[in-house]
């Protein structure tokens, strides 16, 4: 006899069973994340050809790709007028030309970034194409660095630019004839080459015309001619063995299957250094005219200018209707009108007997509401300490006003000096103008860092150009110890006599410059009352001697002056002298 009454068990079981496990089941993982960039299995005609006579190029890779950026990205020389067309088909790139190539012609075309896969975005970086419509490929090369003049840092993707004609208005007016970018070390190298004289100039390119045509561009350059002699092919075929590169008796080469470049040998071989900067623009400008309260409005020039002058079209000025404010740079000015604020101010700005632009202002409604308006209707100043806290024992006290001040007296200014919570003396300080506008303040005084130091400047002490007089004003502060600076002695060695003055700058971690001294004879330089913290050096050699770095100008052919950083980051202790010595080597 059949047991049947367990048959529906069974099946609720077998059901079970099989839910359970449809609810477990997982999709693949697919093995690791492909990492790898497509690869060129096969090129028609094939890389490094001659006698190349056909009208587009087919790269086959491994896998689907894309062009990414390629008008950007793509850089073919000698330049055709008319950028080939590129068209992907699947797992082929076609390059298709728009014009013929020329005749004994040897062609780089190279696709910087743009060839990536389509899954994972992996980047064939720096892939070259080659080929000759001669019986040869010239094989010359260039290569160098490009570095920013005062970082002396590497800057990637600066177009570096050779022309086979000399003529200075070149970069201006004439794409060049080789093309190439610089990595991210700034390193490049120029391929196939003629063995040929050239003009060579980098680019910060910000338009992608291939033109030097727009101020806000940096540039670089060689003011000599250069000479395309390595030859590549003969150097690795001697390093790799590589039998496949035949050359013939010019050491030009006849055929190649392929060639493996070793970054490594490029970047022991640099050849030519050069600098890039943001050139001056010669024109003098009118960037921006704008309102920054009523009674007040800027300037901003393009290029620093001595003697800006202003004429007011819709109104008869007095003789000193207007103040102005210059910064460090002379290229921002601030205009304060004391006694006549109009409504609007029509003006034409002026050098000379050259007119730059016309401005028109609004003079009144420069807040946006009655609140905003009546902040401003105080008298704005900072000071260099804040209260409780300590003041530099090498620093005077400075008051800075945001605007110029009209009247002052000094006579109502106390300072209350104590030892503990006892009172020493209570003193009318000595206060000093440390400029013409009458914005800054200081008291000198031989201060003591035993005692403690409380200043008391009454309303209306001071009263500025708009009649805005200061509130109460109190701060206590004490003295760093004198023991809490340190001192550095460096003394710059260099291998040779230099003709021009050498100048030393002092920066922070960031870059700012902190101090600028001016080395002796013997080049020594001695920077006291430092306060601790990390510090960088700059050399400049300030060949017009005129105490700062100058960026260069390149119809003068004039380099940026050079610059060399101190290897190290110095950290400068409290109470500690540092005597140094900097050996310099000029390549």
């Amino acid at each position: 006899m059949k047991n049947n009454y367990l048959e529906p068990f069974f099946l609720l079981f077998l059901v079970s069973v099989l839910c359970f496990s449809c609810a477990h089941v997982e999709a693949p993982t697919g093995g690791p994340k492909d990492v790898k960039p497509p690869v060129v299995l096969e090129c028609e005609p094939p890389n490094y050809s001659t006698n190349f006579s056909a009208d587009k190029i087919v790269i086959h890779f491994d896998e689907f790709v894309n062009l990414v950026n390629a008008n950007q990205q793509v850089i073919i020389s000698p330049s055709f007028k008319e950028m080939p067309e590129f068209i992907l088909r699947k797992k082929n790139l076609l390059i298709r030309f728009q014009e013929k190539p020329k005749e004994n012609t040897t062609y780089n075309i190279f696709m910087g970034d743009a060839i990536a896969d389509v899954n994972e975005n992996n980047v064939l970086r720096n892939y070259h194409y080659v080929f000759s419509t001669g019986s040869y490929l010239d094989s010359m090369i260039i290569k160098g660095n490009v570095v920013d003049a005062y970082t002396l840092k590497p800057d990637k993707d600066m177009f570096v630019m050779l022309y086979d004609k000399y003529a200075d208005t070149l970069p201006f007016k004439t794409r060049p004839s080789y093309l190439t970018k610089t990595d991210d070390k700034g390193n490049f190298v120029l391929y196939n080459l003629k063995p040929n004289k050239y003009k060579i100039f980098a680019l910060k390119d910000m338009n992608s015309n291939f033109l030097y045509d727009q101020t806000s561009e940096q540039i670089a350059f060689l003011d000599t001619l250069i000479n395309a002699e390595t030859n590549y092919v003969q150097d690795i075929h001697i390093l790799t063995k590589n039998d496949s590169i035949k050359l013939d008796s010019l050491r030009k080469i006849k055929s190649v299957d392929t060639i493996n470049l070793i970054p490594k040998y490029i970047e022991k071989n640099i050849i030519h250094h050069l600098f890039f900067y943001k050139e001056q623009d010669s024109i003098l400008k009118l960037i921006n005219a704008k309102t920054l309260e009523k009674g007040c409005f800027q300037l901003i020039l393009n290029s620093p200018a001595k003697n800006i002058l202003l004429t007011p079209l819709n109104f008869n000025p007095s003789k000193d209707w207007i103040i102005e404010d210059k910064n460090k740079t002379n290229d921002t000015i601030k205009y304060w009108l004391p006694d006549f604020a109009p409504d609007s101010l029509i003006a034409k700005v002026s050098v000379g007997n050259k007119v730059l632009d016309t401005i028109r202002l609004s003079m009144k409604n420069v807040f946006t509401s009655k609140k905003n308006e009546n902040k401003m209707n105080k008298f704005f100043y900072k000071l260099n300490v804040k209260n409780k806290e300590n003041l530099g024992y090498f620093k005077d006290f400075v008051l800075t006003s945001t605007r110029p001040v009209a009247s002052y007296d000094f006579s109502k200014i106390t300072m209350t000096i104590k030892k503990d919570t006892s009172i020493i003396k209570i003193i009318n300080p000595e206060v000093f103008v440390l400029d013409s506008l009458k914005k800054t303040f200081a008291i000198k005084y031989k201060w003591n860092d035993d005692y403690s130091y409380k200043l008391f400047i009454p309303p209306s002490t001071f009263k500025d150009v708009f009649g805005f007089a200061n509130d109460t004003i109190q701060v206590a502060f004490k003295i760093s110890p004198a023991e809490s600076y340190g001192n550095i002695k460096l003394k710059v060695t260099l291998p040779e006599v230099v003709d021009s003055p050498l100048l030393l700058l002092m920066t922070d971690d960031k870059g700012t410059v902190l101090q600028s001294v001016s080395l002796s004879q013997n080049h020594i330089a001695e920077l006291k009352n430092i306060t601790p913290g990390n510090y960088r050096f700059k050399l400049v050699f300030d060949v017009n001697g005129n105490g700062k770095w100058d960026e260069g100008n390149y119809l003068k052919k004039i380099q940026p002056e050079k610059i060399v950083n101190y290897p190290e980051l110095l950290n400068v202790r409290a109470n500690w002298d540092s005597d140094l010595e900097w050996k310099i080597e000029i390549k």
